[in-house]
C-alpha cells in the first residue's frame, strides 16, 4: 500500500513539474556552489564576492575575556529557525527568528555575536569537509544576506571541539579547555539550562567559578516558559551575576532582552558536554557523536 501511494504521489508531481526545468535548476545551484565554495576553500581575493569580518577560535576567547559583554553565537540550528523551520531543541516561533536576525543585522555596542567560521574557511585540512562541502553554501549565503560586513563577527565554534579527536599534538584543546575554566574564576554565575542537564556530568567546566545557581527550564521548546524565565530570572539574579545560558535557540533570544536590562550574558551551548566528552574521552563514534547532540 506504501509503494502504491508513493507511486500516486510522484505521477501526481510529474502531472505538475517537468523534470527538465527541475534538472536545469539543480545544474545552475550545482554550478554557483562549486564556484562559491571554491573562493573560499582556496581563500581567494574575488572583487564582488562579500567577505565577512570573523574572528578565529583563540580570538574570540580574547574578545569574550576583555569585552565584558554578552555573546551569542550561532551556527546551522539558529539559521534554520531563522529560517522557519522546527528545531529538536525548539519548534519554530517567529519571535526567535526574528531576535536572530536583527542580532545579525545590527549586533549592538553590549552584545558579541558569533557565527560559524567554518562556512568561510579552507576545508580542505579539516576531518569534519564533508559535513561542511555539503552545507556550507547555504548556510553561508543566509549569513551573507543579514550579516554587516562592517561588525566583527566571533567564532560561534569557540566552545567546541570534534568530539573523539582527544588532544592534538601541541596540546591545543587543553588549553582551550583550561581557557574556559579560567574564565568563570572568582564570578557568580546563574547558569539557565534545561532541567536535569548538568546532573550526569562527571567533570565541571564551572568550577572554579565564585559561586553558581542552577535555574532550570524546559529542556525543550524551553521560548513556552519565557516570561516565567525571565521574570524569575529578574527576581533571583543580581546584574553582579554573570549568566550563562544552556537553553538553546530560546536562551539566545532571551539574550538581548536581558542585556538591554543591563544583565551580562554568555551562551556557552554544549560546552559543559564538550568538556566532559573530552575529559572523558568519549569515542567518537557516530553513534555516540548522534547522542551527544540529540535532545537531553
Amino acid at each position: 500500500m506504501k509503494r502504491i501511494k508513493n507511486l500516486i504521489r510522484n505521477i501526481n508531481y510529474l502531472s505538475k513539474h517537468s523534470l527538465w526545468d527541475r534538472r536545469e535548476e539543480d545544474i545552475v545551484y550545482l554550478t554557483n556552489k562549486i564556484l562559491s565554495d571554491a573562493v573560499y576553500e582556496f581563500d581567494l581575493d574575488v572583487e564582488g564576492i562579500p567577505k565577512l569580518k570573523i574572528l578565529d577560535q583563540m580570538q574570540s576567547l580574547e574578545a569574550i575575556r576583555d569585552s565584558n559583554k554578552s555573546f551569542v553565537r550561532t551556527g546551522d540550528g539558529e539559521v534554520k529557525i531563522m529560517m522557519g523551520m522546527d528545531q529538536p531543541f525548539q519548534k519554530y516561533e517567529q519571535e526567535i527568528a526574528d531576535r536572530l536576525i536583527r542580532l545579525l543585522e545590527n549586533p549592538g555596542e553590549d552584545i558579541l555575536v558569533g557565527i560559524n567560521r567554518n562556512y568561510f574557511v579552507p576545508l580542505m585540512t579539516k576531518g569534519n569537509a564533508v559535513y561542511y562541502r555539503r552545507n556550507a553554501y547555504s548556510f553561508r549565503n543566509f549569513y551573507l544576506e543579514h550579516c554587516n560586513p562592517d561588525v566583527t563577527y566571533i567564532d560561534a565554534t569557540c566552545t567546541s571541539y570534534p568530539i573523539g579527536c582527544g588532544d592534538t599534538e601541541d596540546g591545543y584543546n587543553s588549553m582551550v579547555y583550561e581557557y574556559w575554566r579560567k574564565l568563570f574564576v572568582g564570578k557568580h554565575i546563574a547558569v539557565v539550562c534545561g532541567k536535569g542537564i548538568l546532573d550526569s556530568l562527571k567533570y565541571d567546566v564551572f568550577e572554579l567559578a565564585a559561586s553558581k545557581k542552577m535555574i532550570e527550564g524546559p529542556k525543550r521548546h524551553a521560548w513556552d516558559e519565557h516570561d516565567a524565565l525571565i521574570s524569575r530570572i529578574k527576581r533571583e539574579v543580581s546584574k553582579e551575576q554573570l549568566i550563562v545560558f544552556i537553553l538553546g535557540m530560546a536562551g539566545k533570544a532571551m539574550i538581548p532582552e536581558l542585556t538591554d536590562m543591563g544583565y551580562v550574558c554568555w551562551d556557552v551551548g554544549h560546552l559543559a558536554k564538550y568538556y566532559n566528552a573530552y575529559k572523558t574521552n568519549l569515542p567518537g563514534t557516530k553513534e555516540n557523536i548522534a547522542r551527544f547532540y540529540a535532545p537531553d
